[in-house]
């Protein structure tokens, strides 16, 4: 081991025992064990040899015929390591006899560790009483104490034990300090945790020369004890604790911070390796946010989800699966979350079928593989030795993808820890049947994967799932049929309602009855009642009920038809043929510098959206504009009752124009500022999909 003495007992230094100019002995690291840290950090804490003393014969004799002289120092090992764990039994007894041997876990946190602290006591002494004032259990402060360090909470904490009474005659005489260090580097280089993790055993945090006790660089700090005492602490107030915790923070805070550094660095050139957004997270954002409080719940309870996720060793696919409008994205988004929240290991992905840019297969693949590198640090340095080498997968097709970055690279990779994967709207993909077909491969894979996916049921996606479940362990859940949540969410859109009682309990029952199991038309009905001002006016409305999302979306469409200003018109109708057709949702700021050109600046652009379109657009998280739901933007393509015409020909022709006429103003020049770039950015990159989609819709009439 490499040591960086911290502490040395004031009643015990013997610096002289260093002859001045010599180096004082220290272990050699072994050279095919210096890579390049990944995971974690141990910080080792030896108790001075010494050890703590007898309980029998005078002290001094004990020093002399059972130690070796000395010093009492407290030195600090810097490793990355993961280590074997046996659970430690914490019955209190003053027997040093009965403590563990070997590695025993103390305690870990909920997370992934940051780094990992190992206590190794000394000569003659145990791996808890040695660390006990008075072999009294309550003051074990690796255990009782540490732990309630907010810094130091986010390290696992461990013991290491061995027989330490070289005079016993259980003893073999063969065995000595080197044979145990080589049992603690064998645990720390080959054990695991009791989750199965194991340890990642990287190059030193110091360097070697500083890392050698009696140099320089060595960090000291005297402390007033003797050399038993050094290691033990009545209260978390002594003065002594505070110092070895200060030491300990210290320690942690530094790797912390480089450990951040590092990690960054990586994931930004993972970023750019696979053009991932800014913001990924926007959809699942969007969707757990209209998760009404207390709903999804059910869904965990569920034995096919249970069953899902309780086989962590073997790959499995669940084909979540239910009618439009049924709240799949946000069951999806809850899964999400709690999935994290358990400590998995989770990656998502939403399609979008109004977001050219989240409907291929491409995009899918190179998110997932962003998560898994944020997660799965192998994973991430073969990435970034990819980056290095020149690959560009936004450029290859999604074969070449799957075959590089998933069966050639992460499949190869044995992980203790699953991953799972929750892939929503798989229908509104450009492929679903073929992603579905794809996920057949995580059959071959080291590392357990679970996919959850989610859509609307059709016979090509029937067919292709049962492709897949001939090779690869599958089943299919349909939510069709539970009304739990339609139920809660309901009652808490009520609840607040300064209504009479009587009135609330009316206007659950007869929705409940007429919801047909679609959240989207509860959704919507119960915004409109919820604009009535009158009983009557709730009972006018209870009694006209559309039968349908059909029916709504035509009374929906209805109300357009009583804007009656024509600037207000035309601005209505480029607001949907914008929301319709772009390539990509765009943000409130971005549509409104599309259409100042000519209608001037647009005071309150979530207003004018919420007044012009019908509920048909919503104001999305992260400030986007997007449609209410895919099947909104089915019937408005389809309906012929439209007061202007979304045509899409007409609609791409338009767009088109718009996204080049802007390079034609003689001011562009001062619009390329950092501040106008982001507003020309989609014309500059879209003004092709314009022009493509228009010559497939001209060509297709």
């Amino acid at each position: 081991m490499f040591h960086r003495r911290l502490f040395s007992s004031s009643k015990h230094r013997r610096a002289s025992e260093v002859p001045s100019g010599a180096d004082p002995p220290s272990p050699k690291p072994t050279s095919s064990r210096t890579k390049s840290l990944e995971s974690g950090v141990a910080l080792v804490v030896a108790e001075g040899p010494g050890g703590p003393s007898r309980q029998h014969g005078a002290p001094d004799q004990i020093d002399q015929e059972r130690r070796p002289r000395a010093t009492s120092d407290t030195p600090v090992s810097i490793s990355s390591t993961n280590l074997s764990v046996r659970p430690l039994q914490r019955q209190r007894t003053p027997s040093r006899a009965s403590d563990p041997l070997g590695l025993s876990l103390l305690y870990s946190p909920n997370g992934d560790a940051l780094a990992d602290i190992v206590f190794v006591h000394g000569l003659g002494g145990s791996s808890r009483l040695s660390w006990c004032m008075r072999h009294d259990l309550d003051m074990y402060w690796p255990l009782k104490w540490l732990p309630n360090d907010p810094d130091v909470r986010q390290t696992r904490i461990f013991t290491f034990g061995y027989n330490a009474d070289f005079r016993s005659s259980s003893q073999s005489a063969n065995l000595g300090i080197s044979d145990f260090s080589k049992t603690l580097l064998f645990d720390m280089l080959y054990g695991r945790d009791e989750d199965g993790k194991p340890f990642d055993f990287g190059q030193m945090i110091l360097d070697e020369d500083s890392a050698k006790l009696g140099y320089p660089g060595e960090i000291s700090r005297s402390l007033n004890a003797d050399h038993h005492g050094v290691c033990k602490f009545d209260t978390p107030e002594n003065p002594n604790y505070r110092a070895v915790l200060g030491a300990l923070k210290s320690l942690v805070t530094s790797y912390s911070d480089n450990n951040s550094y590092s990690l960054d660095s990586e994931m930004q050139m993972v970023r750019s390796l696979l053009c991932i957004p800014e913001n990924p997270e926007h959809d699942l954002n969007y969707f757990g946010g209209r998760r009404a409080q207390g709903t999804s719940y059910w869904i965990l309870e569920h034995p096919k989800l249970r069953s899902w996720t309780s086989s962590p060793s073997v790959s499995e696919l669940l084909w979540l699966f239910g009618r439009p409008a049924r709240g799949k994205s946000i069951l999806a988004s809850f899964l999400v979350h709690h999935l994290r929240d358990e400590g998995a290991a989770v990656q998502y992905f939403f399609f979008r079928s109004g977001d050219e840019t989240k409907r291929s297969i491409g995009v899918l693949l190179r998110l997932l593989a962003f998560q898994i590198a944020s997660q799965l640090p192998p994973f991430r340095k073969a990435l970034v030795k990819l980056s290095d080498g020149g690959y560009k997968p936004k450029d290859a097709d999604w074969k070449a993808t799957w075959k590089k970055l998933y069966t050639g690279l992460l499949f190869t990779m044995e992980s203790c820890t699953p991953l799972y994967w929750v892939i929503d709207a798989l229908d509104e993909s450009y492929a679903g049947q073929q992603v579905l077909e794809l996920l057949a491969d995580i059959h071959d894979s080291s590392t357990p994967i679970h996919v959850l996916v989610t859509s609307r049921s059709s016979p090509g996606l029937s067919t292709s799932f049962e492709r897949v479940n001939s090779r690869l362990l599958s089943s299919r859940l349909s939510i069709d049929q539970e009304v739990t949540d339609m139920e809660i969410y309901v009652e808490e859109e009520l609840q607040y309602l300064g209504w009479d009682p009587s009135v609330k309990a009316e206007v659950r029952k007869k929705i409940l009855a007429e919801a047909n199991d679609n959240f989207l038309w509860v959704h919507l009905i119960l915004e409109e009642i919820k604009e009535c001002h009158t009983e009557d006016d709730v009972k006018a409305t209870l009694s006209a009920l559309p039968p349908g999302m059909e029916s709504l979306y035509q009374r929906m469409e209805k109300s357009l038809g009583r804007i009656r200003r024509p600037s207000e018109r035309n601005l209505s109708r480029q607001l949907f043929i914008w929301a319709i057709y772009a390539r990509r949702s765009l943000s409130i700021d971005e549509l409104r510098s599309l259409l100042e050109a000519e209608f001037g600046h647009i005071l309150d652009m979530a207003s004018t959206v919420s007044r012009l379109c019908g509920h048909f657009l919503v104001i999305e998280s992260n400030n986007r504009v997007g449609l209410l739901h895919q099947t909104a933007r089915e019937y408005l393509i389809s309906s012929k009752n439209m007061p202007f015409s979304v045509d899409a020909s007409d609609a791409h022709n338009e767009l088109f124009q718009r996204s080049l006429s802007v390079f034609m103003d003689k001011g562009l020049r001062s619009q390329t500022s950092t501040t106008g770039y982001k507003f020309l950015k989609y014309r500059a990159t879209s003004w092709m999909h314009h022009l493509k989609a228009l010559g497939e819709t001209q060509g297709s009439d």
